[in-house]
């Protein structure tokens, strides 16, 4: 036993250091810091795997694979609500202080029985496939990322300057770096997670960012497998139900490449999630992780599976009972990752708590009606009250628009084409079951199981997407076909079951080649998904590695220089300026981007959907060009002092949209325009008090 514990404790820094060499090129010290990352959630889901036992006893790992995500949920909000209250800051001392104390409070809360070095030995089994899943595919997602690094279009920028900015900062409540100076209305707990997780391990925003996303996948692989080892009770259906719900595509990728003869790059891997009518759109996890961006709801993929299975594991087993210490945990537990989905993203909370809904209520017949109602609703308040810095956040935000939607819906095919090959599995895995062997199945039987009232579950959801809105049509759609697909893939796995212990060899044969044929079929299509990615080339000649950012000095190397003096010498989160821009245009906000310094005004797009009034934009686009076009410099310093601008980006973006005269007053009075950088055409200006925020190394 020690020898497999040994080989577990060593096998990743071996694959990891061999993996670098070939791929990631990462110098000695950033080596050390993946390697810091990787062993810190390891290490933290071991010495905290007693205390999830004893709150979740019923599940067959006892709560193993959950440990990471579990740890993760505790950590960052006991820290994120002291910081709220001003007790705490969220830094890395604090952020150790809450570790340091939850590892405590994981040797006080079991039992006796509940030692660690016993559940290690018997919950072997279940362990190491956790964790060899969890190393396969931090490894794997690495080696892809590094194959395309660049921080580069769609809403990375934003999802760049979010992480940079929680890097730098040290305060709650937050503020929006793209809107300097006011509170942030959008769900920010998953940058506040993975730039907490940076800041206790030393790792920067690059490789933070590269990071971020392949745990995301990881994290999402082991708390889905836990999922599935609870619903199935099998620990090898389970790992191969991993595998097929994260690497799998659709058949769009498939017809694409084989029928439509589509030249694989990225406008074909774009395509494959593009199959909705009027420009409706969904993600599948195997896509999201290709892509790459650190969105929202790339970040809640774990944290969605972990409440999916606390949410039926209390259905199941605590609401019916009468209210004990096992219910409260359990509760407790439902709760927190219910409001995590809140603060991680808004989208999922809302279609999570649908589904909760309507799961309970077609398991009403195999509960006690009054009390796990009771339940039910009072551990779903919770979750609200202790997320209410956050929901008080969200609720200042922008005015949502919601009903029933009146245009054409989409047809049978697009679904078909997004995941239709989870209803052909499903058939073939239930259909010789029912139809071929219907004297051995017990209707009563199947209506109470797990996988029929989750099934029902997804489908009215799915239905209800189609012919209502939530804020827009477009991220209906989106949002909850996303969740569709994994849904599909579960109840897929789940099904698996029903094929094993029914069916007669005498039907395996057929139906087994048809589910073989059709799973090559989806993988198939994520192999091409791949190469579509990986052989777009933004720039030609960057670096393949980890470094996201570096692209900057190919595409703009004079901002570059500046990004880079900037991450070397300001501390701190003073407000800058540089000039304003639409949504998704790649040049603007460059400097706030790579740099994490709230700039006056972002991706105007993008501050009106978090909240901002737009009569405010107006007026902070005029200041902008004020600031850049007029004459008067006295008058120039002192509306920067007003807006507590610190520093002044003047680019060729800057001089391209500004006059000339405007732009040279700020060189020409050195004396209140402090000349901090400059390279080639691009100058970094300090005003007022900007000294402040020079580092003093």
């Amino acid at each position: 036993m020690k020898g497999k514990f040994l080989l577990l404790a060593n096998l990743p820094w071996i694959l990891l250091s061999f993996l670098n060499y070939f791929f990631f090129h990462s110098e000695q010290h950033q080596l050390i810091s993946i390697l810091m990352w990787y062993y810190q959630w390891v290490f933290i889901g071991i010495l905290m795997f007693p205390m999830v036992s004893t709150l979740l006893p019923r599940l067959p790992d006892k709560g193993y694979a959950l440990s990471k995500i579990i740890s993760i949920i505790l950590l960052f909000y006991l820290n994120w609500i002291l910081t709220n209250i001003g007790i705490l800051s969220f830094s890395g001392p604090s952020l150790s202080f809450c570790l340091i104390t939850l590892l405590a409070l994981s040797h006080i809360i079991p039992h006796k029985e509940a030692d660690l070095f016993k559940l290690l030995k018997d919950k072997f089994r279940y362990i190491w496939k956790a964790e060899l899943i969890y190393l396969f595919v931090f490894s794997l997602l690495l080696v892809i990322q590094s194959r395309h690094p660049d921080i580069f279009w769609g809403e990375k920028p934003m999802d760049y300057t979010l992480l940079n900015f929680n890097l730098r900062n040290t305060e709650l409540p937050l503020q929006d770096p793209w809107f300097a100076g006011e509170t942030m209305h959008y769900y920010y707990l998953g940058y506040y997670i993975f730039a907490g997780m940076a800041k206790m391990t030393g790792v920067g925003g690059e490789l933070g960012y590269a990071l971020s996303i392949v745990t995301c996948g990881a994290l999402f692989c082991v708390t889905l497998f836990g999922l599935l080892v609870y619903l199935t009770k099998r620990a090898m259906t389970s790992l191969w139900g991993v595998f097929l719900i994260v690497f799998a595509s659709n058949f769009r990728a498939f017809s694409a490449f084989f029928f439509e003869k589509e030249k694989v790059d990225f406008k074909f891997f774009w395509s494959t999630t593009r199959v909705f009518g009027r420009g409706g759109f969904a993600e599948y996890p195997s896509w999201s992780l290709l892509f790459a961006d650190l969105h929202p709801h790339v970040m809640s993929y774990p944290f969605a599976m972990l409440y999916l299975l606390l949410l039926i594991y209390c259905v199941e087993h605590l609401w019916s009972h009468p209210c004990s210490c096992e219910t409260l945990y359990g509760g407790g537990l439902l709760a927190l990752s219910f409001g995590a989905l809140l603060g991680i993203n808004g989208w999922d909370f809302i279609i999570y708590a649908l589904f909760s809904c309507i799961y309970f209520v077609v398991s009403l017949r195999n509960l006690k009606v009054i009390r796990s109602a009771l339940f039910h609703s009072l551990f779903h308040g919770i979750s609200l009250l202790l997320f209410l810095p956050m929901l008080i956040t969200l609720r200042s935000g922008k005015i949502v628009e919601w009903g029933r939607y009146r245009g054409i819906t989409n047809k049978i095919f697009s679904h078909f084409s997004f995941h239709g090959h989870w209803w052909i599995i499903i058939f073939c895995m239930v259909f010789p079951v029912i139809f071929l062997h219907r004297k051995g199945i017990k209707w009563n039987v199947l209506y109470k199981s797990i996988g029929f009232r989750f099934t029902i579950s997804g489908f009215i959801i799915a239905l209800c997407a189609e012919f209502f809105f939530f804020s827009d049509r477009l991220n209906t759609i989106f949002k909850v076909f996303t969740n569709v697909y994994i849904w599909g893939g579960i109840a897929c796995v789940i099904s698996f079951r029903f094929f094993k212990f029914y069916l007669t060899k005498r039907h395996l044969i057929p139906f087994a080649l048809i589910c073989i044929f059709v799973m090559n079929i989806v993988l198939f299509g994520s192999y091409y998904n791949y190469k579509g990615v990986t052989n777009k080339q933004y720039f030609r000649g960057t670096q393949k590695g980890l470094r996201g950012g570096l692209y900057m000095n190919q595409y703009n190397p004079r901002d570059y220089k500046i990004i880079s003096w900037i991450n070397e010498n300001v501390e701190g989160i003073p407000t800058l300026v540089e000039r304003y821009s639409k949504s998704f245009d790649t040049k603007a906000a460059r400097i706030s981007m790579h740099t994490g310094l709230p700039t006056y005004l972002g991706w105007e797009g993008h501050v009106y959907l978090r909240g901002a009034p737009w009569r405010e934009i107006e007026k902070r686009k005029r200041e902008i060009d004020y600031i850049f076009n007029g004459a008067d410099p006295i008058a120039t310093v002192n509306l920067l002092t007003k807006k507590n601008i610190s520093f002044i980006v003047v680019g060729n973006l800057e001089r391209s949209f500004y006059s000339k005269v405007g732009i040279e007053k700020f060189s020409k009075n050195s004396d209140i325009f402090k000349l901090l950088y400059k390279n080639g055409e691009s100058a970094l200006y300090g005003v007022g008090e900007y000294q402040k925020f020079i580092s003093k190394r």
